[in-house]
Formats: structure tokens, C-alpha cells, sequence
């Protein structure tokens, strides 16, 4: 990752299969490149969001959109006591 510090993530809940326009999906890579771990998640009550072969976000799978922001969270402070983060919280849900 591009930042010196705890880098902050976020979760999107698209549609059907995390689904998302095209232009959120840009932003989101720009996101990604900036050092922002980004997770692609559905919002439907009940299914997995596969990775397509041709994806670039990474999939959720069988995490809710809020199972997803536990799971991120616990990958960041997993990580070592001088990476913390000094510009906010992580684990921001977009819908």
C-alpha cells in the first residue's frame, strides 16, 4: 500500500452480485490505488458476491455488508501497533 500509515477500507454494497455502476466502480479503483482496501459486497438479504475472473475489487462472498466492515476492521488492527492510522476511522459502508 501506497500510505505510510494504517490505510482506511471500505465496503460497498452494490446490487444482485455487489453489482456497481461504472462509475463508482472507477472511483473505487482510483480508491484501491490510493492505498484504500475496498471490499465489493450485496446488499440482497441472502447470496454470495463471486470475483469474476475479469474483477478488480476484491469479493465479499458470503459477508453481509456490515459482516464485511468486522472483517476489515479486525484485518487493520491485526496489524502492527506502529502502522496505526492518524486520518480517521476505518471501515467506512457505502451503499
Amino acid at each position: 500500500m501506497r500510505c505510510g500509515f494504517r490505510c482506511p477500507s471500505l465496503v460497498v454494497a452494490g446490487t444482485g452480485n455487489g453489482s456497481l455502476h461504472h462509475s463508482l466502480e472507477a472511483a473505487l479503483l482510483r480508491a484501491r490505488d490510493g492505498g484504500v482496501r475496498v471490499l465489493r459486497c450485496s446488499r440482497v438479504a441472502a447470496g454470495p458476491v463471486f470475483a469474476k475472473p475479469d474483477e478488480q475489487l476484491t469479493a465479499g462472498g458470503e459477508l453481509s455488508p456490515v459482516q464485511a466492515r468486522v472483517e476489515l476492521l479486525l484485518q487493520l488492527l491485526a496489524e502492527p501497533a506502529d502502522a496505526s492510522m492518524k486520518n480517521g476511522p476505518a471501515g467506512a459502508v457505502v451503499s
